[in-house]
């Protein structure tokens, strides 16, 4: 199971302040030999202090071992939403800028609408998918560039610059 360390490590530095707290509590509580009437005085008045104290840092105590155990559980599921999220946006982008002329499953068509007739790559090939981790880098970069810039003398549109537009003109029709 995976934890907070940082967090861990405050709450046992609070139980430790709150160990020392309670110890000087016990040594300064001495019972008075006759307490006047009116608003505590003294030690006893020092004791509701210390018990306010005391109470404070018990309760940070708790509030940061709960958030030590809690926080990597809500960080794996908000890793998944965000995989989810990303996964969509992804399925969009192909599906508005890519499918026409890569095909459903990348595996390469004629591009639509252009002349002369030329057949855009498939996208579903090996070198594509490189399993090193240097090669999948350049890789993935090139694929991003090509994503945001376009080809230059290929009929690959930039994607970026047309999904702007594309949201500027909903924006600005709404």
């Amino acid at each position: 199971m995976v934890t907070n360390l940082p967090a861990l490590i405050t709450a046992v530095f609070l139980l430790l302040v709150l160990g020392a707290v309670l110890w000087y509590a016990a040594r300064v509580a001495e019972p008075l030999p006759d307490v006047p009437p009116g608003p505590p005085t003294g030690a006893l008045a020092m004791e509701r202090k210390i018990i306010a104290i005391v109470a404070m840092i018990a309760a940070m105590a708790l509030l940061f071992l709960g958030y030590g155990f809690r926080e990597p559980a809500r960080q794996v599921v908000a890793q998944e939403a965000q995989l989810d999220i990303s996964i969509g946006r992804g399925i969009t982008t192909f599906t508005t800028l890519c499918f026409p002329c890569h095909g459903e499953k990348g595996q390469g068509a004629v591009v639509p609408d252009y002349t002369p007739l030329r057949l855009a790559p498939p996208l579903n090939r090996p070198d594509l998918r490189p399993t090193e981790s240097d090669a999948r880098a350049k890789q993935y970069e090139f694929i991003f560039k090509t994503i945001q810039r376009g080809r230059p003398g290929r009929p690959c549109p930039p994607g970026a610059r047309s999904t702007a537009a594309r949201c500027s003109t909903s924006r600005s029709t709404s």
